[in-house]
């Protein structure tokens, strides 16, 4: 797949998703990249694959992430 990749960043609660949401339903050429959280699966709020620290460094040795951070003690890909 080509095409370019725009990473939407703001403060927790701000409507970052909403936003994302609305702009796939509007243009079927974009495409929402799903999240990678070192936290439960099931823990709620986002939609996130959630991994242990060990596998999550795995997957980002291997470069299964086109970007990555870390904030509130998590990582995030």
């Amino acid at each position: 797949m080509t095409g370019r990749f725009i990473a939407v960043v703001g403060p927790s609660g701000v409507g970052k998703d909403s936003v994302m949401r609305a702009l796939a339903m509007k243009d079927a050429r974009m495409v929402l990249a799903r999240r990678v959280i070192t936290r439960p699966g099931n823990a709620g709020g986002e939609d996130f694959d959630g991994v242990s620290t060990a596998e999550f460094e795995a997957r980002k040795e291997n470069g299964d992430f086109v970007l990555d951070w870390h904030a509130h003690g998590l990582q995030y890909g």
